[in-house]
């Protein structure tokens, strides 16, 4: 499958899997972005949580399985380059979520 922007390396998944993948093995109907930040106070440890805008360290991208389980696919830096980045993540999910309804 070919999608129309360029995808960065999903840095929340293994090594090669790919959005289609993803898709299919783990059932995702939705996906959603998140504002997020380390809640951690550790610096050898992460406690991610969602908050709101003006708060995040970074946003990241969910894929929602039919179960309801979140799955994290790739975190983005809050810059231009992360909202390219996130609206290439988007566009596949979305194509993928599509082609794999109807298949």
């Amino acid at each position: 499958m070919t999608f129309p922007l360029p995808l960065p390396a999903l840095n929340c998944l293994s090594q090669g899997m790919t959005i289609d993948r993803l898709v299919k093995a783990e059932r995702i109907e939705t996906f959603e972005v998140a504002y997020c930040r380390n809640e951690s106070e550790r610096g050898d440890e992460t406690y991610i949580q969602t908050c709101l805008p003006s708060q995040a360290e970074f946003a990241t991208i969910y894929g929602r399985a039919d179960t309801g389980e979140a799955i994290a696919i790739h975190d983005a830096e809050l810059s231009p380059e992360g909202a390219a980045e996130l609206a290439a993540i988007t566009a596949a999910l979305f194509v993928a979520i599509n082609e794999n309804r109807v298949a």
